[in-house]
């Protein structure tokens, strides 16, 4: 039996052929011209929105500009209000000066007797001072004397009610209250023996006072 082999057929030759590439190939021109498209295409998309940011810079200048006007300004009337309040402030301080000056000449024929005691009442006070200042300077008539007005000072709070009010005399002569405040004597007769006298300088005067303590008394 005579076996008979399969025909062996030829491949057909335009299946075994690579596909061509249909591309073209790039060249400097042709990438050129592609660059020069996607500019045109880029600047036209932000074309608008630098129109935008152009009108936005343009208006934050001219904000900025007015701020710094104004900030000059400002700094300019806040000098002139400090120089003011520094002059002002000075100002201040030469007329409360001037004023417990005024004070204090209202007060130079005022005397504070201290420790008079309680149960010395209104009615009984002239006589009670009269004897003390004929002690301090004796020879001197009643009428020397003279006053205007006497009267007892509030306590202040933080004194014990035990303590007694402090009496202000205002004296009708001045010179003989000079005498009477000028004398220092040990001790009074008795029974005054714990009265003590102090000229009636105003608040004013008397912070200034303590504001040199340490002063009087190293000197």
């Amino acid at each position: 039996m005579v076996t008979k082999h399969p025909t062996c057929r030829t491949a057909n030759p335009t299946m075994s052929r690579e596909p061509t590439n249909t591309l073209s190939p790039v060249t400097e021109h042709s990438l050129h011209k592609m660059l020069q498209e996607l500019r045109t295409t880029i600047t036209a998309d932000f074309h608008p929105i630098d129109g935008d940011l152009r009108r936005e810079i343009s208006s934050l200048d001219d904000r900025t500009s007015h701020l710094e006007n104004r900030t000059e300004e400002l700094c300019i009337a806040h000098n002139e209000v400090v120089d003011k309040i520094k002059k002002l402030s000075e100002e201040y301080e030469t007329l409360k000066l001037k004023v417990a000056d005024m004070e204090d000449r209202s007060r130079r024929q005022n005397v504070r007797f201290r420790s008079i005691p309680d149960d010395v009442f209104h009615d009984a006070l002239p006589a009670y001072i009269l004897s003390i200042c004929k002690a301090l300077v004796p020879g001197l008539p009643d009428s020397a004397w003279a006053y205007n007005r006497m009267h007892r000072l509030p306590r202040p709070a933080r004194l014990s009610s035990e303590v007694p009010k402090d009496v202000i005399v205002r004296f009708h002569y001045y010179a003989h209250k000079k005498l009477a405040a000028a004398r220092k004597l040990p001790t009074l007769p008795d029974p005054h023996q714990w009265v003590a006298l102090f000229t009636n300088l105003s608040a004013a005067m008397m912070a200034k006072r303590k504001a040199f303590v340490t002063i009087t008394m190293t000197l």
